[in-house]
């Protein structure tokens, strides 16, 4: 079963700023002019960052949140248990900051790039919310965060996500660049989480 061994993925060893370039870089290639790092969203006179990374196509938009966690996994390579329990953390974590920013996304709040241009975008469309990791660890108890993310696309109407750099990279490569098969793709994902009840979902 999935306790009984680790899966240490080569990803856990990059560094944070490679971490986001990475996936930046990945994007960049489907997304081109509709691909905005931490964009800006104002709540009534307040405004703050959306999402790490955000990009949308005609018929949809991606909401992601990047949490990368060699940093926290440098001082834990020893201990298994207390890595997996700092992944788990930050993973809760995105789970609440995506939860808040498709409820900001669906209220219409005016959404901006970081030069402070509006991004003019259709909302009725259900996001994606995606949590990047540099990896999932294959041990361990993951069933709190499947209930976590389950929960959040009930509350939200939106689809949840949580990959591994690895796997997103695969799933943008099966996308061949376009946009439409990304999205398809990732329902196609979201479908087999909510059978399954489980986020570990090797390339469809």
């Amino acid at each position: 079963g999935h306790d009984s061994y680790c899966d240490m993925n080569i990803s856990s060893k990059m560094e944070g700023a490679n971490f986001e370039n990475t996936i930046w870089g990945s994007l960049e290639s489907v997304f081109f002019d509709t691909l905005y790092k931490s964009p800006r969203i104002q709540h009534g006179e307040k405004i703050r960052e959306f999402t790490d990374v955000f990009a949308y196509h005609k018929y949809g938009s991606f909401l992601i949140e990047a949490k990368d966690l060699s940093v926290i996994q440098a001082g834990y390579n020893k201990d298994e248990a207390k890595r997996l329990s700092g992944i788990q953390k930050q993973v809760t974590k995105a789970i609440k900051q995506l939860v808040g920013a498709v409820n900001a996304f669906k209220q219409e709040s005016t959404l901006f790039d970081i030069k402070g241009n509006k991004i003019n975008v259709d909302r009725s469309i259900p996001p994606h919310c995606i949590i990047l990791i540099t990896e999932l660890m294959t041990c361990g108890d993951w069933d709190t965060i499947t209930q976590q993310m389950l929960d959040a696309m009930q509350q939200t109407g939106a689809f949840f996500h949580l990959l591994d750099l690895r796997e997103f990279i695969v799933l943008l490569k099966q996308s061949s660049g376009d946009p439409k098969l990304v999205d398809y793709n990732l329902m196609e994902r979201c479908k087999l989480f909510t059978e399954k009840k489980s986020v570990f979902i090797r390339g469809i």
